[in-house]
């Protein structure tokens, strides 16, 4: 799924200002993959998510105080028959089970970005996978 090593980044939500972007540990976490998962799982805050990817981490475990969510984004993605829909797919779930933002905030977002003379299947695509993850964290109450 990645190119060329590990990856991540640190996103804060918040309407106060912000100190600093370093974290020692996070209300939420996104882990798409096992050296994510095993780096991260325990920087996750008691009462905190881990939205993992099911697809690619086989072993899954509600760690010290927070919630694992399993979402296999992957699988999904493949099935919607586009495997770069994943990270759309995981967007969603996210969303879902976090709750950052309200919904319509994010659509539109998303709509901002891609939309545009031409790109209209593009957008349909990544709003739909974007629905199908919340949809399903919804459905398996994540």
């Amino acid at each position: 799924m990645q190119r060329g090593g590990a990856a991540y980044c640190t996103v804060i939500f918040s309407d106060d200002k912000i100190a600093s972007p370093i974290l020692s540990s996070a209300q939420s976490i996104i882990a798409m993959e096992d050296g994510s998962y095993s780096r991260f799982k325990n920087s996750v805050r008691k009462g905190g998510k881990l939205v993992v990817n099911s697809s690619v981490v086989n072993k899954i475990d509600d760690g010290d105080g927070f919630k694992a969510c399993p979402v296999p984004v992957i699988d999904m993605a493949q099935e919607m028959g586009n495997k770069k829909m994943a990270n759309m797919i995981m967007l969603g779930a996210y969303c879902e089970i976090t709750k950052p933002l309200e919904e319509n905030t994010i659509v539109g977002a998303i709509e901002k970005i891609l939309a545009g003379e031409g790109r209209e299947d593009r957008l349909k695509a990544n709003l739909d996978a974007y629905r199908k993850g919340v949809e399903y964290a919804r459905e398996n109450k994540l």
